[in-house]
């Protein structure tokens, strides 16, 4: 009864009574050093069901992963994972080997977060792992593939536990899976299809009353319509999901909605010509500036975002400081495409000082890097910065027009109209045409 009240806490957004409920809990089963509680004489029983035991613990670490609390999340997924293998349970094990493999990527322990998946897998390839208790397991191994950038591997996954949610008529998971799934293809440039996951992700969502589920699908509704180029259209879907609150300077607090969310309103805002609002929404949302409630491997990402606002208002010494960051974030062992982010900043940078050999050097390798992610739309943006900077060299015209037209090519497959028109642009600038 615990769990279920505390799941309905946390899907409607009551994420501080969902904690309580389930730290009360554990507290009452006699775990006090579970819940926070020191000292002897501590009323209680002599401990829960193991069953129940994790069943508590994982909802704790999914609650804290919600709330982008990683080192919670790490901290409860751990206890789970031990409750679970001693109680002999394999079903739970492999949700919270799974939650723990969610909480090492966020938090950065790519190499363990890599080592525990391994072993995950092994688990879930078995014929019988098609039981309906595998489904959670299957959602946040998917969440984990997308973080780490392995996307089609996400995408097998999620698509398993969407036909076994389908099969066993639970609902009340489909929302993760479409919301997760969509921005699988949203990274594979596949925006029609990221496009319809959204909106199933925001049906779900409606028919379970889960908020929370609802601020993760309308981002990335938002970002399509960012690459299609419609800016308007995004910032509405902000205001009528009522997101847009979290921008204003007196906003409520931001943890009470996804960071990723946050992070594509300031990146609307940023492109609707509001860099000022861009870098406080993101800075505030992602829990100040080194932004730690933002996934390890999507943090370059962000610091990027802040780079180019940081260059629209002006400060070039602040667009350092944020690239600098970005760079400190790269781990050896995470995935390719953050270095790749870290590049395009420093292309911009270097373009906004007019030093083009530097910023086409910069933008060559983040195109070569997004290229060997599979991430087309990120390495049409750094064909377009390319483009730009060999356009100032002495004999890079004609390189410029090749990286614009390979840059509209890539963005017309995916159906990007916003970044075909920006190269365009670029192109007509580069020939001496009129850009209005």
């Amino acid at each position: 009864m615990v769990v279920a009240l505390s799941t309905m806490e946390w899907m409607l957004g009551g994420y501080d009574e969902a904690v309580r409920l389930l730290r009360h809990e554990l507290a009452d089963h006699g775990r006090p050093e579970l819940a926070g509680r020191r000292g002897p004489g501590f009323p209680g029983s002599a401990g829960p069901e193991p069953a129940g035991t994790t069943q508590l613990e994982q909802v704790l670490a999914a609650v804290a992963q919600r709330t982008d609390d990683f080192p919670a999340a790490l901290h409860w997924s751990e206890r789970a994972l031990r409750s679970a293998e001693s109680a002999g349970d394999p079903v739970r094990a492999a949700t919270a080997r799974g939650l723990l493999t969610l909480a090492c990527t966020s938090a950065g322990q790519h190499t363990r977060a890599l080592h525990e998946l391994r072993t995950l897998d092994r688990a879930l390839d078995e014929p019988e792992r098609d039981e309906p208790g595998y489904l959670d397991a299957l959602i946040v191994t998917g969440w984990t593939d997308y973080l780490q950038g392995r996307y089609e591997s996400a995408l097998v996954r999620l698509d398993r536990g969407l036909e076994l949610s389908r099969r066993t008529g639970n609902s009340m998971l489909l929302t993760d899976l479409f919301a997760v799934s969509a921005y699988a293809h949203l990274s594979l440039g596949n925006l029609d299809e990221a496009d319809r996951c959204a909106d199933e992700a925001l049906e779900t969502a409606s028919f379970v009353g889960s908020d929370e589920a609802s601020t993760f699908a309308t981002a990335v509704r938002a970002a399509v319509h960012l690459w299609r180029g419609d800016v308007p259209g995004a910032l509405k879907i902000f205001e009528d999901s009522g997101i847009d609150r979290y921008a204003a300077e007196d906003g409520p607090d931001p943890t009470g909605v996804r960071a990723v969310a946050l992070g594509v309103l300031s990146n609307t805002l940023l492109l609707h010509g509001d860099p000022h609002a861009a870098v406080r929404t993101l800075v505030r949302g992602g829990g100040g500036p080194a932004l730690p409630r933002i996934e390890a491997p999507t943090r370059s990402l962000w610091f990027a975002v802040l780079v180019s606002a940081e260059l629209a208002r002006g400060d070039t010494g602040a667009a350092e400081e944020w690239a600098a960051r970005s760079a400190s974030a790269v781990t050896a062992d995470g995935p390719r495409h953050q270095r790749a982010f870290v590049d395009l900043a420093r292309a911009e940078i270097h373009l906004a000082r007019r030093d083009f050999a530097a910023a086409a050097d910069r933008a060559h390798r983040a195109a070569a890097e997004m290229g060997a992610c599979r991430m087309p739309l990120y390495e049409a943006i750094a064909r377009i910065r390319a483009g730009a900077a060999l356009a100032g060299l002495p004999d890079g015209p004609a390189a410029a027009r090749a990286e614009l037209a390979e840059a509209g090519r890539l963005s017309e497959r995916c159906g990007a109209h916003g970044l075909s028109a920006l190269a365009e642009l670029e192109s007509r600038r580069i020939d001496g045409k009129p850009t209005a």
